[in-house]
């Protein structure tokens, strides 16, 4: 009954109110599929920018996986209990006469739909503590952390664990908030954005809302207000324009992959979280990110959109251009040792800026340089994905360029001959933009977004050094 009515509610609910029945101590509930009319637009929204302070408050979250389970997912619930307590330095992981043993279970245990829903990487960072009932067996966060993530990450099932580890990472993404810059807490917003991808939720605006908690720490408790009077597309907009112009970083733009776009109408520079691209690689390159600083500290607190979201939102920011790109080599998307020669062939120039860019310039060391030069040459009978996964994953579904100066760079799939390659402020990489048919000579600087960059030679500031100083001045992205 709610309000004197019935109300229906789901199979797996009814069981656990059941099991929350039979416990011996009265609680006190809250729970969302009966608290939260879903049918108002209006309740829901007011529901969710509290979200933050429920979980916040709740002395502890109980999250209910289901009453039956196989002889399988029963032992290895078992299993993940008996070694979270014996792995109490986070060191011991899963031998492989036990990861044969519960392979059915680990198989079971991660593919049940509760970790990949949306709204779990909030519940769950959110949260002061956390039990997870499966039928009469219960365990915690920290008996997950120990026992499953940390134990069987480095195991050949480990890859299984991909999909749900953003749960714990989400935890500790939040803990690092309350010291982290606004810049920082941009970063790591991105970072969970990355993680969420490829999770789950039947409305498309949920993408954002279902971390508005999350964002509101980060930040503050205007940050963005839930409306589901909205349009996806506007939604999106809104809030890629306002962690801009509020954290003055452009890390969010790094996700734009508008090729793979579902949502109408939606501005190039926007990117699009409903997309069902696969974004692991994209999510890969981010840490790697950290370490640029393309655009100095320049200008730093003069990002802001344009007033107001129209149809066409556009995009106003600080940068210059530093020359366009000359000549595209394949996307790396078929046989690898096709895609490397055509791309050595593109670029005949200094090994050493070659094999940088095949690796995001993450090898310092000659020697390991040399190695990278060797094996993309085809000169070693070692398979480029075995001897170094980091240059398949740096390159991965990217298309090699080299500029009109001769630098070679690694860009976005859509990259085109004539793209500008520009240094936009707040940006840790440079760009590749796009002329838009709209501009005109009133406002030539109007461009289209194409996506982030990586152009050997211009990733630390240098462009910003040296008697040829570039002049920023205002640049609109739509």
């Amino acid at each position: 009954m709610r309000g004197g009515s019935q109300w229906p509610i789901t199979r797996r609910l009814h069981e656990a109110l059941e099991w929350v029945r039979d416990q011996e101590t009265e609680k006190t509930l809250w729970i969302d599929a009966i608290c939260i009319n879903q049918y108002d637009l209006k309740e829901r929204a007011q529901q969710v920018q509290l979200m933050q302070h429920i979980f916040r408050r709740a002395a502890n979250v109980l999250v209910w996986l289901g009453r039956l389970m196989s002889d399988a997912m029963e032992n290895f619930i078992l299993a993940i209990n008996k070694k979270a307590l014996s792995n109490r330095d986070f060191r011991s992981s899963w031998s492989e006469a036990e990861v044969r043993e519960h392979q059915d279970g680990i198989v079971e245990f991660t593919g049940l739909e509760y970790w990949h829903r949306t709204w779990i990487i909030q519940e769950l960072a959110l949260a002061r503590s956390v039990h997870f009932i499966f039928g009469s067996q219960r365990f915690t966060m920290k008996d997950l952390e120990k026992g499953l993530f940390v134990a069987l990450m480095p195991t050949a099932l480990g890859q299984l664990l991909r999909d749900i580890r953003h749960i714990a990472n989400a935890s500790d993404l939040l803990s690092l908030a309350t010291t982290e810059s606004r810049d920082g807490n941009a970063g790591r917003l991105t970072q969970l954005l990355y993680m969420s991808r490829c999770s789950r939720c039947s409305d498309p605006r949920d993408r954002i809302y279902g971390l508005l908690g999350i964002m509101t720490n980060m930040f503050d408790a205007d940050f963005l207000e839930a409306d589901y009077e909205q349009s996806t597309m506007d939604v999106y907009t809104n809030f890629a324009g306002r962690l801009i112009s509020k954290s003055g970083s452009l890390a969010i733009l790094n996700q734009t992959e508008h090729v793979f776009n579902s949502v109408v109408g939606l501005p190039t520079w926007v990117p699009d979280w409903s997309s069902r691209f696969n974004h692991s690689y994209a999510a890969f390159r981010k840490p790697y990110h950290e370490k640029f600083n393309a655009s100095g500290t320049h200008l730093k607190d003069t990002y802001w959109p344009a007033p107001g979201y129209t149809l066409s939102p556009k995009l106003k920011l600080c940068g210059f251009l530093f020359g366009r790109v000359r000549a595209t080599g394949l996307c790396n998307d078929r046989r690898y040792d096709e895609v490397f020669l055509d791309w050595r062939k593109l670029y005949p120039g200094s090994a050493k800026s070659f094999s940088r860019t095949m690796v995001l310039d993450h090898f310092t060391r000659p020697a390991d340089l040399r190695d990278i030069y060797v094996i993309l040459q085809g000169f070693s009978a070692v398979p480029i994905g075995q001897y170094h996964p980091f240059i398949l994953e740096a390159t991965l579904f990217r298309r090699f360029f080299v500029s009109e100066k001769g630098l070679p760079g690694l860009g976005p799939i859509d990259t085109r001959e004539g793209d500008s390659l520009a240094i936009l402020a707040g940006g840790k990489v440079p760009y590749i933009l796009r002329k838009s048919p709209n501009a005109t000579a009133s406002s030539p600087n109007l461009f289209t977004f194409v996506g982030e960059g990586y152009v050997d030679g211009v990733m630390y500031g240098e462009l910003l050094e040296g008697p040829e100083a570039h002049v920023f001045e205002d640049i609109w992205l739509e």
